[in-house]
């Protein structure tokens, strides 16, 4: 399944992406799926994420995302997203803009 990033995904097509987890935190709870890519794996990448609830859900799952890396040996976290508040607090937490897809319908 192949999940736009739009930030319009429910639960269940995060879920249906891949092998979902599950992170809960005081007033939230986000669902993340990781997929690591790159040479022999030094990528880890956020295939799809949704949250819900007032908690900072960036903030807490980006952490939870940059752990789960180390831990595994992965030396970067990467995604996509055409959510321009994420892009911004991505950045303040240290991530870089590091290119734009571009797409046109045709008819």
């Amino acid at each position: 399944m192949h999940l736009e990033p739009s930030g319009q995904a429910s639960a269940d097509q995060v879920a249906g992406a891949g092998m979902p987890l599950q992170l809960d935190v005081e007033g939230g709870r986000l669902v993340l799926v990781l997929d690591r890519r790159g040479a022999c794996g030094r990528q880890l990448w956020i295939e799809a994420a949704v949250g819900q609830g007032s908690a900072d859900l960036t903030a807490a799952g980006l952490r939870f995302v940059e752990e789960t890396g180390r831990h595994a040996g992965c030396q970067e976290v990467a995604f996509q997203t055409s959510r321009r508040g994420l892009v911004r607090r991505a950045e303040r937490l240290g991530y870089q803009v590091h290119g734009f897809i571009l797409r046109k319908a045709i008819t």
